[in-house]
């Protein structure tokens, strides 16, 4: 028999967790010292953060799911303001409850959400981009602005059936957005649309 003693004593009287079975899921993100998944196979609406610092136990009861109507979840990212939580049409922002002991849950925009989780990306002033229905988006102020109405007939031919396969990166020497899509009838990523934060 071993007793260690590099544990505190208050564990002798600690509630123990009540962790689930990790789930199998789409989407993930670090954020609060947690990470937190999202679109499982069972519900692809469901968001859970888990334990702090302890990235692969998530509690009973600490499920979220922020779309009411039942929207499946499309992205995860992490900003300075909160934890941004997309679905097809609607953009949520995650943010620390006052006490720290729960979450705030707040509607960004009805109307706009994200559809390729791959084309999320940060900018250099902290202003984040994706591709949303309709085109472009970034998230800036606590507020979402449209940022390709100048080249709405271009993302107008982006093949919506393949939409949700773009990928973009951010390159931090020419401080420019760059989304790879699927254009007209393409079934491949086959043209790079390119935004500088302007």
């Amino acid at each position: 028999t071993q007793w260690p003693d590099n544990v505190p004593d208050s564990w002798i009287v600690a509630e123990p967790a009540d962790p689930l079975p990790v789930p199998t899921f789409r989407l993930c993100r670090l954020a609060f010292g947690r990470l937190w998944i999202a679109n499982t196979t069972e519900d692809p609406g469901l968001l859970i953060p888990s334990m702090p610092g302890r990235y692969g136990t998530f509690l009973r009861d600490t499920e979220i799911f922020p779309d009411p109507s039942g929207g499946g979840i499309t992205g995860l990212w992490n900003t300075p303001q909160g934890l941004l939580v997309f679905t097809g049409r609607t953009t949520f922002l995650i943010t620390p409850s006052d006490d720290g002991q729960d979450w705030v849950l707040t509607t960004v925009h009805q109307g706009i959400g994200c559809i390729a989780p791959s084309s999320i990306a940060t900018m250099i002033d902290g202003s984040v981009v994706w591709l949303g229905p309709g085109g472009f988006y970034r998230f800036t102020g606590g507020q979402i602005q449209p940022v390709s109405i100048d080249i709405q007939a271009t993302t107008d031919r982006i093949n919506a059936v393949r939409a949700h396969q773009s990928v973009a990166i951010f390159d931090p020497k020419s401080s420019e957005y760059r989304c790879w899509v699927p254009m007209d009838s393409s079934r491949v990523n086959n043209t790079c649309l390119v935004f500088d934060g302007l």
